[in-house]
């Protein structure tokens, strides 16, 4: 997982031309993800394919939403997914509340409710597929940690961002919007069996 990945501190972009403004300040971490993203960028598309299916959690290579990308495009998912670890009784997210965000559950055990029932989901289950492609602006379920949990989330910028150059896949995802409105949406576990 790209969060994981420790690349030392203090990796600061540089200038592109001797007269240019200096780079805004950023975290270590965010100068971290920048250059792996640079760099997966600069891969050829066999070694991004390759990279992306060894360090891509099966729950996100499995998604639903993903099934309409391009094998080679799912790279750029390694490069826009971050990971988050909430605490047992923090809301992940409020139904009618403002979202932007795609989270799918790593570990851990979340209490949803959603138009249509309640339901104790875990490891595979995501919510917030309508909100990642801008099909809502506010989260159509309640999710609360039940125990520590961990989640991958992708933000919805990052995201349109990310996929920005390829308008017919993400036409596709749109198009299985009613897929998404299903509660919870779940990674089928004969792919979670298969992942680290």
């Amino acid at each position: 997982m790209l969060s994981s990945v420790s690349l030392g501190t203090g990796l600061k972009a540089r200038p592109t031309a001797p007269n240019a403004a200096p780079p805004t300040p950023s975290s270590p971490q965010q100068d971290a993800r920048h250059c792996v993203n640079a760099i997966l960028a600069d891969l050829a598309p066999d070694l991004q394919r390759d990279v992306a299916d060894y360090l891509l959690h099966a729950s996100i290579k499995h998604h639903p939403l993903f099934a309409a990308l391009p094998e080679d495009s799912l790279w750029k998912v390694l490069a826009i997914v971050r990971t988050e670890s909430l605490d047992a009784g923090a809301v992940v997210v409020g139904r009618g509340r403002p979202s932007s965000t795609l989270y799918i559950v790593r570990a851990g055990r979340v209490e949803t409710s959603y138009d249509g029932g309640e339901r104790l989901v875990g490891a595979g289950a995501s919510f917030g597929e309508l909100c990642v492609l801008g099909l809502s602006t506010v989260s159509l379920v309640d999710a609360t940690c039940v125990v520590q949990s961990d989640f991958f989330f992708i933000h919805r910028d990052r995201f349109l961002n990310a996929f920005s150059n390829l308008p017919e896949v993400l036409a596709e995802m749109a198009a299985r919007e009613d897929v998404y409105r299903r509660r919870p949406v779940r990674v089928p576990k004969a792919s979670l069996g298969s992942s680290i």
